[in-house]
């Protein structure tokens, strides 16, 4: 009798394998459903969004990846497209492949973050790549070709690898890393200079130092100074007009409804914290992160439904990596706790699982994202739909006056004309009737009429050229 009692009331132990099998589950669950998301908006074409036209249009049209501003990061992906225009002659299919490549960004470095924090002290950061590459940039996400939106996306891997213990597979990806986000955008020089803060960080705070986090630090620090003199030196005319003050304060009035939903994506940082820190219970937290979760969605929605509201993710691009870094913060506090604080000695501080917060946030991205692309996909089909009923070879907005104020209303909707369209272009769209003269078109060269040897065929020419004239 004595036997069977202490029998029964000694827990039994789970399995030493089973929360990371499920763990494993819900990182699989998190990335099907931001797979799917992207795979919807690749379908939709919202890699035509703005400057995204202009993309695809110049390099199918001129034969070979055109690469804007020095950003030669991009060249792999436009390679990708130039490829493909040998083999489909549908640019709409071109435009779904080329947004599908794109995703590999995020998915990527959403991967890498995984893959790296993986030790049994690292497990629980997955939570805040989560919510840096799919939270933070939801409000710009749907801009797919900005390489800032990509570049604040893929900095979440090179901070991961700060965050786990240096080896030397994880010092190849960061050079690659590192390498990669030189040549994507000039905002790669605070990445740089957060990556060399947090080596300096890890080295003051963690438990064991090591002499490589220091040099590293270093190093990254270094290397933020030669990228922005590198930035300096480098820009072009349009990219010294965007650093002034009035354009930036321009920009920031332009991107508020898209920047009212960062402070929901910091609540749910802090009730994070807040549960790993111990300060909050963990059903409290979990509670704590749905109601937010749960907030985010219906703002999401809403705004995500009306063009002429997300139309400000255009503008939220510029300041995506500056939001995205009070996630840095907090995630580097919560490394602190796990890994540099006495906490980092209680195994049931370790054992507290975000998977259901991690797949809970994949979800909303999902419903967000998708409702942006459906409504990304409506106004192309009444682009089109208008384009086709005009009787001009030229529309403008006064014949579409329906496009100002929303995403259309750009330099990038005279070849996003053309891509709609498809091989054979009937008809071309101009913001301005000055825009197009003749065989110039605004911002492009003359290969846009030739009616051989490129891509696009254009059987509007002559027309055209006679009504300019």
């Amino acid at each position: 009798m004595k036997s069977q009692m202490s029998s029964a009331t000694v827990p039994i132990a789970e399995p030493a394998g089973l929360p990371v099998r499920r763990s494993r589950v819900w990182l699989v669950l998190t990335m099907a459903v931001a797979t799917a998301a992207y795979a919807v908006a690749g379908c939709c074409l919202v890699a035509l969004t703005w400057d995204g036209a202009g993309y695809v249009f110049n390099t199918i049209q001129r034969g070979h990846p055109a690469i804007p501003c020095n950003r030669y990061s991009d060249y792999p992906f436009l390679c990708v497209l130039f490829i493909f225009s040998r083999l489909i002659n549908d640019p709409r299919w071109l435009a779904a492949i080329y947004g599908l490549v794109l995703a590999l960004l995020p998915l990527g470095s959403l991967l890498l973050s995984f893959h790296f924090l993986s030790g049994p002290q690292l497990r629980s950061l997955r939570i805040w790549p989560v919510l840096g590459i799919l939270l933070s940039a939801l409000p710009g996400q749907v801009f797919l070709t900005a390489e800032a939106v990509s570049l604040a996306q893929v900095s979440w891997a090179v901070w991961a690898i700060v965050a786990a213990e240096i080896s030397a597979s994880s010092l190849v990806w960061l050079a690659i890393l590192t390498l990669f986000l030189f040549y994507l955008h000039p905002m790669a020089a605070l990445t740089y200079a957060v990556a060399g803060a947090l080596f300096f960080g890890k080295t003051r705070l963690a438990i064991r130092q090591r002499r490589i986090d220091v040099w590293l630090g270093i190093a990254f620090l270094g290397l933020a100074a030669i990228r922005l003199w590198y930035g300096l030196v480098t820009a072009n005319s349009y990219e010294r007009g965007e650093e002034t003050f009035a354009q930036n304060y321009l920009a920031f009035c332009n991107a508020l409804p898209s920047l009212r939903m960062l402070p929901f994506v910091y609540l749910l940082g802090l009730a994070i914290l807040g549960g790993a820190a111990g300060r909050l219970g963990q059903r409290l937290a979990v509670w704590l992160s749905g109601v937010t979760l749960g907030l985010l969605l219906l703002y999401g929605l809403a705004w995500a439904a009306d063009p002429k509201l997300w139309v400000a993710a255009f503008s939220f691009r510029r300041f995506l990596l500056v939001g995205t870094l009070p996630l840095v913060a907090l995630g580097a506090l919560h490394w602190w706790y796990e890994n540099g604080s006495v906490t980092a000695q209680d195994p049931e501080n370790r054992r507290k699982n975000w998977g259901p917060v991690m797949l809970s946030c994949a979800a909303v991205f999902f419903f967000v994202f998708v409702t942006q692309a459906f409504t990304w996909r409506q106004e192309l089909a009444r682009f089109q739909a208008d384009l086709n009923a005009c009787a001009k070879a030229v529309a403008n907005v006064d014949d579409l006056s329906w496009i100002p104020g929303t995403p259309l209303n750009h330099w990038a909707s005279t070849p996003l004309s053309c891509v709609i369209q498809g091989q054979k272009v009937k008809k071309l769209f101009a913001l301005h009737s000055g825009d197009i003269r003749g065989r110039a078109i605004f911002l492009f060269p003359d290969i846009w009429f030739r009616p051989r040897n490129r891509w696009f065929e254009f059987e509007l020419s002559r027309q055209a050229s006679s009504n300019s004239r």
